[in-house]
């Protein structure tokens, strides 16, 4: 056999070969979207490799003042479903015309609910107990999406409902010296983590996020702040930070700036709780 043919043999075996095996694009990827970092974290334990989640609010946005663009609509229109935390936080999804959207505090029994003035306070990620309740219903979401992945789902599931037990006997023995301590908040975003952890809310500067409180709101909070000793403001840092501000100013107290959604740089949602934990420890220790 002649050097040209063997080689032209050769050619084409590769090029049949380089045919039929799979190519990247052609591999099926489990697009589903979410709100905010936090929750595609959370998802992330349970989706596992090769998922991917999609997060509509960047990382400079608050999901109180978001709303929606046609790129979020056109992205949406690849993804399996839509997660969301609850209605009042995510109340602007009803204008996106997805159809599979699936809350996550709809997940949780009432009793697992702040109240918040009488209604369910919707920031309930920030507790790892209550995480670890939304896993089991969260996992079977999503295994009725995608069935072929359903062992998957339920493994990891089991296996982050774990971890986040471990998280919680390690966060508990961190914030031991934090029991009892009292802080105002600018909003009630990090209510869980400070009621699951022993600490107390001496009360709320903003009835809606991002917008300042009547005078005789923060009249009220100012005497309370007069009576209790409590060790500082906690502020959202993707909200503008005036009445945390302008109440420090009035009483001393330093402003504490926690992340309870995260960015692109948090590569866990154990990450994410260690690094507000670790600002309250530090805040802590300055008053002290």
């Amino acid at each position: 056999m002649g050097v040209i043919v063997r080689t032209l043999l050769v050619s084409n075996l590769i090029l049949f070969v380089s045919s039929c095996a799979p190519k990247e694009q052609d591999i099926e990827i489990e697009a589903f979207a979410t709100s905010l970092r936090v929750f595609a974290l959370i998802l992330e334990e349970i989706v596992g490799s090769p998922g991917e989640i999609q997060v509509l609010i960047s990382d400079t946005q608050s999901p109180h003042a978001y709303h929606p663009r046609p790129s979020d609509i056109s992205r949406l229109s690849t993804s399996r479903a839509l997660f969301l935390g609850d209605d009042a936080l995510d109340g602007w999804a009803e204008s996106l015309g997805q159809t599979n959207v699936i809350y996550l505090s709809a997940m949780l029994e009432p009793s697992q609910m702040l109240l918040d003035g009488g209604s369910p306070n919707p920031h309930f990620w920030t507790d790892p107990a209550v995480v670890r309740r939304l896993l089991a219903p969260l996992a079977s979401s999503l295994c009725e999406l995608n069935p072929t992945s359903c062992s998957t789902y339920r493994d990891n599931a089991e296996t982050f409902s774990r971890a986040l037990s471990d998280l919680e006997i390690e966060l508990r023995e961190a914030m031991n010296p934090m029991i009892g301590r009292c802080f105002f908040t600018s909003q009630p975003f990090f209510n869980y983590f400070l009621t699951r952890f022993g600490m107390l809310t001496a009360g709320t500067l903003e009835a809606v996020p991002g917008h300042e409180s009547s005078a005789a709101h923060i009249v009220s909070m100012l005497n309370k702040a007069q009576t209790l000793d409590c060790a500082g403001i906690i502020s959202q840092r993707r909200l503008p930070d005036t009445s945390a501000r302008l109440f420090s100013d009035e009483t001393g107290l330093a402003i504490i700036y926690l992340d309870p959604v995260g960015t692109r740089e948090v590569q866990s949602y154990a990450e994410l709780l260690r690094m507000n934990a670790s600002a309250l420890l530090s805040a802590n220790s300055a008053t002290q």
